[in-house]
């Protein structure tokens, strides 16, 4: 026993861990997805979970972003109030991998510092393009997601258009199809569901709200292909999307499943309750 244990500790040394909230995690990937065009194989043949290391670490660098350090953990974020939110996404890396992380970064850079100055709006220019804040309920946001997801699979050269600004286009088009509501204003929108969806499953708050900031950078005959694109898989596929959330939605607040996790694309992921034993 003794032995298992030393080597469980041996191997707990070898492994690092990054803890990433969502606000920061959809301004990292959205910046891997404009690296991947731009920084040849030696960024894009690496693991997403390195890439995504990597810009964290150069972000730190850049004095972009904030982190802490807990032990062999190291927790990113762009604003501390992040640190309450329940989900997050972890990262776990070898301890060799992680530090060719920071070479990566290292080797990234460059690049990176003209890609975040205008990354979410978050860029620290005295002058710069409007920026939206954007929140949207669990159940809008699974639903946008779900759609963007399909998109983007199917017109992979969509992906050039940040991931945020490609949701709130999306939640623009569930609205024009009676699935979702905007409180607000343009510039600070609040997505939420439409009162008879809501009472069907049983309310659509069973988890925090997505938050996120961006600015409109996407080319305009491309982001006019993503409209179209997003107008035709809701005209095939909404329904079906939409009795699909429903009932995960439903049965979450009947006590039938729960979420599992949430995986780093922000799809939420089932699980059964085990039913207590009496």
């Amino acid at each position: 026993m003794a032995i298992r244990t030393s080597r469980h500790r041996i191997r707990s040394k070898l492994v690092k861990e990054a803890f990433v909230q969502f606000p920061t995690y959809e301004v990292a990937h959205a910046l891997d997805e404009n690296l991947l065009g731009r920084a040849g194989d030696e960024f894009s043949s690496k693991d997403e979970p390195q890439r995504l290391v990597s810009i964290l670490l150069a972000l730190e660098e850049l004095g972009a972003i904030s982190t802490r350090h807990r032990g062999r953990e190291t927790w990113f974020f762009i604003e501390p109030d992040e640190n309450q939110a329940s989900d997050v996404i972890r990262v776990k890396l070898k301890s060799s991998i992680w530090l060719r992380s920071v070479a990566l970064s290292k080797f990234i850079m460059p690049m990176l510092g003209e890609a975040w100055q205008t990354a979410a709006g978050l860029d620290r220019r005295p002058v710069g393009p409007e920026r939206f804040e954007v929140e949207i309920d669990p159940f809008v946001s699974q639903l946008a997601r779900w759609v963007d997801k399909e998109v983007t699979a199917q017109r992979p050269e969509l992906k050039s258009i940040f991931r945020t600004e490609r949701l709130a286009e999306v939640c623009v088009q569930l609205q024009r199809n009676g699935v979702a509501i905007r409180t607000g204003t343009e510039g600070n929108s609040r997505w939420a569901t439409p009162v008879t969806i809501d009472n069907r499953i049983g309310g659509a708050k069973i988890s925090h709200d997505t938050r996120f900031s961006f600015v409109k950078s996407a080319e305009p005959a491309m982001f006019a292909e993503f409209q179209a694109a997003v107008r035709e898989n809701l005209s095939l596929r909404l329904i079906t999307m939409l009795e699909t959330e429903e009932a995960f939605f439903s049965l979450c607040n009947e006590g039938e499943i729960k979420i599992a996790f949430t995986d780093p694309d922000g799809h939420y992921h089932w699980d059964l309750v085990e039913a207590s034993s009496s």
